[in-house]
């Protein structure tokens, strides 16, 4: 007799927009042990960084809570990310009425209101000794405007622009002072987000001066004057600004989370695909020899060869053992990374990252103190020339072998591609010659307006070649060292555009500001 199923538990988790930092620790948790996760089709692209989504027939309140409880019943801990915060926001009526049903133990993760939270975000502090009372308006609708008249009372507005507009109007008339600050928030807390500092009695003319339009919110109170010194959020270097990174391999650092701190996302393209060689039989008798103590060193110049021979030595139920007596020299952080991860220490790293960094400090063969003279290069379908003449003028017998192929990727998504092509992203950064060439290839050169930053001297002369501009080249040739010198060139152009008046200095926005005047 089959013991039933135990029951899963569903956890509701609200997000109100596509920041994924306003979720709790806990909430955060909840996704990472469950075993389902479901969400509004709206959210599914900002949770596929951190979850697997489960597809659902259906995008209704009703649709997503029967397959919540259907995996349940499965003995599934079920995650629900719905839109909104859970408490202004996003009504769970319909979905709690199915669970309801269904005898199952849920429980819900909000998070702060968007409306009560937009304040902080646009750097309007509110302080206690300031602030006798908060109230939460709409500015389409009608209010004793007699009682939000004192200089303590703080009202946070949600309309369109034309109703926070009329609303402020309104409140002068009524007896508030005119010169009450005031900061319009439109799309708060996401990197779309833009606030505007103006006064009650001058907030119709900055509407229409700044012609907004749409959905925003309002902050009327002392600490909107201060916006200016306590602005944190859209003062980052790349705030909104969308970076692509065309990629040939992984990297040693956490890119996207870089970026992020200076408020960028960052899109990944593949531009190229790792393959193993067509002939397998070189790679077979290189295992052999190393096994057999047929070599003195064993070179690595890219992660890829390291994974190639891994590969093999798995195969044959070998592990790093396999390397005792065997000099191991390696070109590249991401190389030594790998290297690190799998219990070997090389003997000999490039100090620039470069195969000619190796070379110059590649030792002179000695016939009485080196046992062998034999080097192993396990590469790419493309020779490192330089490389081993260099040893082989020091004395060195050099033996490359083809570990893997390298193709170049199929192209990205359609809308990837014309975003490159049209200017839709800020930045674009290059990590190697490669990945320019490549990157050219599948998906076209990137828009003028777009700014280039490349890793190393090498890099950026194959985008000139390729008739790009280069705007960002730091002097050391390291990916955190670019991306510092990107984030110092998005700083030059936020605090040009501060001095001009303006609040966007996204490449892409401008491009399109450009193109309504």
């Amino acid at each position: 007799m089959t013991s039933p199923k135990s029951v899963g538990r569903i956890s509701f988790i609200a997000l109100p927009d596509c920041d994924l930092k306003v979720l709790t620790a806990a909430a955060l948790d909840a996704i990472n042990d469950a075993q389902s996760v479901i969400v509004d089709q709206s959210l599914a692209e900002v949770i596929a960084p951190i979850a697997t989504v489960v597809a659902v027939a259906g995008d209704q309140p009703t649709d997503l809570a029967k397959a919540a409880v259907a995996a349940a019943k499965e003995g599934h801990d079920v995650v629900r990310v719905f839109f909104g915060d859970g408490i202004l926001r996003g009504s769970l009526h319909e979905e709690l009425a199915i669970i309801h049903k269904s005898n199952i133990d849920f429980e819900v993760f909000p998070t702060v209101p968007v409306d009560f939270a937009v304040g902080f975000y646009a750097g309007a502090m509110f302080d206690p000794a300031r602030t006798e009372s908060i109230h939460l308006l709409d500015a389409k609708d009608s209010y004793e405007l007699g009682n939000y008249l004192g200089n303590k009372t703080t009202l946070i507005l949600r309309g369109t622009t034309n109703e926070i507009g009329r609303f402020a109007s309104d409140l002068v008339a009524a007896g508030r002072t005119e010169s009450t600050p005031m900061v319009l928030v439109q799309n708060a807390m996401t990197l779309d987000q833009r606030s505007y500092r103006m006064t009650i009695g001058d907030a119709v003319d900055q509407i229409k001066s700044h012609k907004l339009q749409g959905p925003a919110h309002a902050v009327i109170s002392e600490a909107a004057g201060q916006i200016d010194r306590n602005a944190w959020f859209e003062t980052r270097s790349l705030f909104g600004w969308k970076v692509l990174l065309p990629k040939t391999k992984e990297f040693s650092v956490d890119v996207p989370a870089l970026l992020a701190k200076a408020g960028a996302t960052c899109t990944e393209v593949p531009t190229l695909s790792v393959e193993p060689p067509r002939a397998p039989q070189q790679m077979e008798k290189a295992v052999h020899g190393l096994v057999s103590g047929r070599y003195q060193w064993l070179v690595f110049t890219s992660p890829h060869a390291v994974k190639a021979i891994k590969v093999r030595l798995d195969e044959y139920g070998l592990d790093a053992r396999a390397f005792s007596g065997i000099r191991i020299g390696a070109v590249g952080a991401d190389t030594v990374a790998i290297l690190k991860e799998i219990g070997i220490n090389p003997d000999l790293i490039s100090p620039d990252d470069t195969n000619a960094g190796l070379a110059n400090l590649w030792p002179v063969f000695d016939q009485f103190q080196d046992p062998m003279n034999r080097v192993l290069i396990p590469r790419a379908d493309v020779a490192v020339e330089s490389l081993s003449a260099t040893m082989i003028s020091l004395g060195w017998e050099v033996e490359e072998i083809t570990a893997f192929r390298t193709v170049r990727a199929a192209p990205p998504a359609p809308a990837i591609r014309d975003a490159i092509k049209s200017g839709g992203f800020d930045a674009v950064l290059f990590s190697s010659a490669s990945t320019v060439r490549n990157l050219v290839g599948i998906a076209g050169k990137p828009h003028p307006t777009t700014v280039i930053a490349c890793i190393g001297e090498q890099t950026a002369q194959a985008a000139r070649e390729m008739g790009l501009t280069v705007d960002v080249l730091a002097e050391d040739t390291t990916l955190p060292a670019t991306i510092a010198a990107l984030i110092e060139h998005g700083e030059k152009l936020r605090l040009a555009a501060v001095e001009q008046g303006e609040v966007v200095w996204r490449p892409s926005v401008k491009r399109l500001t450009r193109k309504r005047s």
